[in-house]
């Protein structure tokens, strides 16, 4: 994390320096896909890393908004607000009794959230890109790193209504012994790699694929263990304890007879604190170039066609 700042101020510091006269700004949208990695989320394993953990059930739209500062042909300072849903449910996982994933299933927790992140990056080109050149410099495969802040708010469902989850304290927070809730907003380091490329003077197009590292486990309101039922009626009295008690550990609802009680028994293992969570997003974006087209190489649209990269 102390890496990435760094090098996000030092390069940003230095945008006078390294901007010259073909810099350009851009302002873009960008459309795609999201999916989240967490303790609700991921594929029918658990423990499997980074893309090995997608769940391709889980992916849901996303939509960015963005302003581009492009430094020189190599470098370029982006500013990004992302708007985005995520969800995760221990239902989608299935397994033999006391297989990893039987664990998961037998908790039968679920969630949803909506997340807006805002973020900084810097990108740089692998091959010299000029926005607005047709001809020559008119596309680039790119990585870029960056920081964000984001706010989310976790809900599930629970008898035919949603409720909001952090408020409850699911795992004790704000109770005698237990700590402080968490709280809705959270950063993260952020990292990822595409290709631009120039379809006009004034537009240009890129697809992108980016990787979100948190430092919140509570994206999805499970990260420790669970709390004591007591806890919860001898601090919330008896009708709202038992009612947070209840969306706390949701176990009951596919083990009636309470076969498998001390699998969510007070002080078992709910989620895991040390896997803090992360999400992933692919996007198609769309910038357009601010400022008079004029003085670039080509002639616009090439031909009077909008152009694709030459690979």
């Amino acid at each position: 994390m102390r890496i990435v700042v760094l090098f996000s101020l030092i390069l940003l510091t230095a945008l006078p320096t390294f901007a010259g006269d073909d810099n350009s700004h851009e302002v873009g949208i960008a459309i795609g896909a999201a999916n989240f990695l967490g303790d609700l989320g991921g594929a029918n394993k658990i423990g499997t890393p980074f893309l090995r953990d997608i769940e391709p059930r889980l992916f849901r739209p996303d939509l960015n908004v963005f302003y581009r500062y492009n430094i020189n042909l190599h470098f370029a300072a982006k500013a990004n607000v992302m708007f985005t849903r995520f969800i995760g449910n221990d239902a989608l996982t299935k397994g033999e009794v006391f297989s990893d994933q039987w664990y998961r299933q037998i908790r039968n927790l679920s969630f949803k959230t909506y997340l807006v992140d805002f973020s900084g990056q810097l990108e740089m080109n692998f091959l010299k890109y000029q926005p607005g050149d047709v001809d020559e410099y008119d596309w680039s495969p790119y990585v870029f790193l960056g920081v964000s802040g984001f706010w989310f708010n976790p809900t599930t469902e629970f008898q035919g209504e949603t409720v909001k989850l952090r408020p409850l304290g699911t795992e004790g927070q704000g109770m005698p012994g237990y700590g402080d809730k968490y709280k809705s907003i959270s950063f993260a380091a952020l990292g990822g790699f595409g290709v631009k490329w120039n379809v006009s003077r004034r537009m240009s197009m890129a697809w992108d694929l980016v990787y979100y590292q948190t430092f919140t486990d509570y994206v999805d309101d499970v990260s420790t263990v669970y709390a004591d039922p007591k806890d919860f009626i001898n601090f919330y009295g008896p009708t709202q304890g038992a009612y947070i008690a209840d969306i706390a550990e949701r176990r009951d609802e596919i083990d009636p007879e309470n076969n498998y009680g001390f699998v969510t028994a007070p002080t078992v293992q709910r989620g895991d604190p040390k896997d803090k969570d992360q999400f992933i997003t692919t996007n198609i974006t769309l910038a357009f170039r601010l400022g008079d087209v004029g003085g670039y190489r080509g002639r616009g649209f090439k031909g009077g066609r909008m152009q694709c990269p030459k690979w």
